[in-house]
């Protein structure tokens, strides 16, 4: 088990060094949404780039 998250630990770190430049943790947490979205609004933010 140590193992295994020692491993996962560094996959995110690799994660986190490519992107955190790009990529707001804090912003757009769509897991947090408090609302249900229409699907225009999917439409409409899927294609925006990351």
């Amino acid at each position: 088990m140590d193992q295994f998250i020692h491993l996962r630990q560094k996959a995110r770190d690799v994660f986190e060094l490519r992107y955190k430049e790009t990529i707001d943790p804090d912003k757009n947490r769509w897991e947090l949404c408090s609302r249900v979205l229409a699907r225009k609004d999917v439409v409409e933010k899927l294609p925006e780039s990351w």
